[in-house]
């Protein structure tokens, strides 16, 4: 099956503008979709000012076996071919299609002022109530 997906996310530390573009031909496939708090993505915003690239949610299986992982949530500087377009009310989120089973098809990522992370949760259940963001696209 032939896809394709191209995004791009650019922001500006002044005026925290948001500029993105998302192309996604990957038809027929479960579709997630994430609500982004207008907590949470003043967050993100802030944390990838000026920075090209994309908001990933990642199911971490390192050290664990594939069904006891833990989301998390990155910054790339492009999404990987296996990864799919999720459906969202603003910024880019992209999800490795193979773990979408993991997830539930409507998502919120929200921000917890008081713990100073993300939670990634559902109307049924928190993924990662404490959250980390992880900029991948620091160069070493």
């Amino acid at each position: 099956m032939g896809t394709s997906e191209n995004a791009s996310h650019t922001t500006d530390k002044k005026s925290h503008d948001t500029l993105y573009t998302i192309q996604d031909e990957n038809k027929g496939m479960k579709t997630v979709k994430i609500m982004i708090t207008e907590a949470a993505e003043k967050q993100l915003i802030e944390r990838t000012a000026g920075k090209q690239g994309v908001f990933k949610i990642e199911y971490d299986t390192e050290d664990c076996c594939a069904v006891n992982g833990i989301a998390m949530l990155w910054f790339v500087s492009t999404p990987n071919e296996e990864d799919g377009a999720a459906e969202t009310n603003g910024l880019p989120v992209f999800v490795e299609k193979a773990k979408e089973i993991f997830f539930d098809e409507n998502m919120i990522i929200d921000f917890v002022p008081a713990k100073g992370c993300f939670q990634l949760k559902s109307p049924n259940q928190y993924f990662n109530p404490c959250m980390s963001f992880i900029d991948k696209t620091k160069t070493a």
